[in-house]
């Protein structure tokens, strides 16, 4: 069996969303506390500034490298409606991840068999999301489900677990989205940590298959080392890899950091925009603060409600 792996406290069928809020197109957006006043931000990005012109070696990240200082300046900022895509796919990300470890909860609790499934999958159908656990065919052709847990109908209320007797074929969705995972885990042979994936619909119809290092211990949220595949809608070919992060981040509560956290910060090395698993991470971890991200030609906040702000040009922000 493969459970999903997750070390938490949160509630039972906790969502990241709040129907009341509309400031980000097609986003529903958790509110967790405002935005911080600009004399704290301007605290925040000269600290930052500062670890990386005096001091690079504290960030815990890969060094940003050279760069002409002409290309950034000449690299057009993102558009609105991209960032608010990345935010879209982090609160799609955050909610597969609660539903996967929750489900998976359920399920063990009804003791399966080891040889149960090998694999699970998480959808959103009808606005409450399913957990599905089976096994491919040795072709690829099926998913038989053996195991099923569906969330409750309010927040708070547990995902209820059932075995699928008989077990049921799919050969449509759930059948694909299994491909993806299976040629993941080939991919990825032995990794050294508990790795998690997740599968989201992609926008041309095929899936984008994610791949992070798995939380395990509470109260380290881990960012980095982590992929995105991109496959076709059948989830036979893989058509790209984008990967995210390399280094891995261990982001410790105040627990793990002797009470004195106010904000996350990490160099991105490989693109100018942040990614969807920053928006991820930014919702899941505890407590709730903002992530600065610093690119080659930009810097970027994630806030506590995934929103993502561009602050301004690097290299004007370090003329300051």
């Amino acid at each position: 069996m493969v459970p999903a792996v997750r070390v938490t406290t949160a509630p039972a069928n906790r969502r990241f969303d709040d129907p009341d809020d509309d400031a980000v197109a097609g986003v529903q957006v958790h509110h967790a506390s405002p935005p911080m006043h600009s004399s704290s931000l301007s605290l925040h990005v000269a600290a930052v500034l500062a670890a990386l012109t005096i001091a690079p070696a504290v960030l815990p990240a890969q060094p940003t490298p050279a760069s002409p200082a002409a290309t950034s300046a000449r690299l057009a900022p993102p558009a609105p409606d991209s960032l608010e895509a990345i935010t879209r796919r982090g609160y799609q990300l955050a909610n597969y991840d609660a539903a996967a470890w929750q489900g998976t909860d359920a399920v063990m609790a009804l003791r399966p068999a080891r040889d149960a499934f090998t694999t699970y999958l998480a959808r959103e159908i009808g606005g409450r999301w399913t957990v599905s656990f089976g096994s491919l065919s040795p072709g690829g052709d099926t998913l038989r489900v053996t195991y099923e847990a569906v969330a409750g109908t309010s927040e708070g209320e547990p995902f209820t677990a059932r075995a699928v007797v008989p077990a049921r074929p799919e050969t449509g969705a759930l059948a694909a989205m299994a491909r993806t995972i299976a040629d993941v885990r080939t991919r990825l042979g032995q990794p050294t940590r508990p790795m998690n994936i997740a599968v989201l619909s992609a926008p041309d119809g095929g899936w984008y298959t994610y791949v992070a290092p798995a939380q395990t211990r509470a109260d380290v949220y881990p960012l980095g080392g982590d992929t995105r595949y991109h496959y076709s809608a059948d989830g036979r070919a893989l058509r790209a890899t984008r990967v995210l992060h390399r280094s891995i981040i261990e982001f410790g509560t105040p627990a793990a950091t002797n009470g004195r956290l106010e904000y996350g910060t990490h160099t991105a090395v490989l693109d100018n925009i942040p990614e969807d698993t920053d928006v991820w991470h930014v919702l899941v971890r505890e407590p709730k603060v903002p992530e600065l991200i610093v690119t080659d030609a930009f810097i970027y906040r994630i806030d506590v409600d995934g929103r993502i702000r561009l602050l301004g040009r690097r290299e004007e922000l370090l003329r300051k």
